[in-house]
């Protein structure tokens, strides 16, 4: 565990420091301000995903969520320490510094203009302050029913938890309906999909597992993990792998293919931004490495179950092809003809 707080320690100050390096070189300060929307909308989806997830078990008491139960709840009471930056972050937009939202902030658009009770500075704030201290809630209050459970074993608090897990995935439901809209889907605001929200839901779920897959393998080398996670275990975690998969490119298919045949200025700009250049190759990149790779891939159960090592790598695969969506929902919002800049 030491070894893996060492890697990430390494990795932060990497990217950091590859980060002053490019905006040094460029001189644009708001370079910083859009990689970090990137990494943060990458690390909260892991929190914001491992707390959903964290309901479901609660609700279902699968077994296929039990192994990785303590992962899911660490993960989800990361939100108390992403909500600093992020905190900054808005700040800094209600300073003008960060200029990520000028694009409705300062719109003279007519479309915009229509949006204008809903698409406001204040009225932004608001809303993002209002999801942290929900989600914040929901994380505390069921990381402290965990600490009790485990302290004194009491069978009230599983009814608690059965009780109480129905109405917070509701309002998880909400939450992932609408901050999405405002921190990602907001930065071309002529532009929207009702399928926004759950397409991140589906997404944030994929990233988790593949990350917790990845971590369970580590863990399960020693003790007590050892005695409880099971081939079985992955088998299990990489069936809903396969889901969601499907499900990711049900999805992403449907809203490119509605839109595309719809072909409304309002809409259809969404994809002309991202069919030119660089991002012509990153599109087919993700139809191949994010859909048809792990579709045949985690389709083949029988060769995997036996093959922990194929399972880590098909999960490392996926890592890479969520960062990769990630980068595709939000750079060509600022940059639709530069690629990577």
């Amino acid at each position: 565990m030491l070894q893996l707080k060492g890697r990430a320690l390494i990795a932060a100050g990497v990217g950091f420091a590859a980060s002053c390096i490019l905006v040094a070189i460029s001189g644009n300060t708001q370079l910083i301000f859009q990689a970090f929307l990137y990494a943060w909308v990458l690390a909260f989806g892991l929190a914001m995903g491992a707390q959903a997830l964290l309901f479901i078990h609660h609700m279902t008491a699968g077994a296929w969520t039990f192994p990785i139960q303590r992962m899911l709840e660490a993960s989800a009471r990361t939100i108390r320490y992403l909500s600093i930056p992020f905190f900054i972050y808005c700040a800094l937009v209600a300073l003008g510094i960060n200029k990520n939202y000028d694009v409705w902030i300062h719109s003279e658009s007519t479309v915009v203009a229509t949006k204008a009770w809903f698409l406001n500075k204040n009225f932004w704030l608001l809303r993002s302050f209002v999801y942290f201290v929900i989600l914040l809630g929901m994380s505390e209050i069921f990381s402290k029913w965990s600490r009790e459970l485990e302290k004194t074993g009491d069978a009230l608090i599983i009814k608690k938890f059965r009780f109480w897990a129905p109405p917070a995935l509701l309002m998880y439901c909400v939450l992932i309906t609408f901050a999405p809209l405002d921190w990602v889907m907001s930065l071309e605001p002529e532009w929207f999909s009702t399928i926004y929200g759950p397409l991140f839901a589906i997404s944030q779920a994929l990233t988790l597992l593949a990350v917790f897959v990845v971590l369970l393998e580590k863990l399960a080398q020693s003790k007590p993990m050892s005695s409880v996670v099971t081939v079985e275990s992955y088998h299990m975690l990489t069936t809903f792998m396969f889901v969601f998969t499907v499900l990711w490119g049900y999805m992403s298919f449907s809203q490119y293919l509605i839109i595309w045949a719809g072909n409304l200025p309002e809409e259809i700009h969404y994809y002309l931004a991202r069919n030119t250049n660089f991002y012509i190759g990153l599109t087919a990149i993700l139809m191949i490495g994010h859909f048809f790779i792990p579709f045949f891939g985690l389709m083949q159960k029988h060769r995997l179950k036996n093959k922990i090592s194929r399972v880590r790598k098909m999960c490392y695969f996926m890592i890479a092809m969520r960062m990769c969506d990630i980068f595709y929902f939000i750079n060509p919002s600022f940059h639709h003809d530069k690629g990577f800049s």
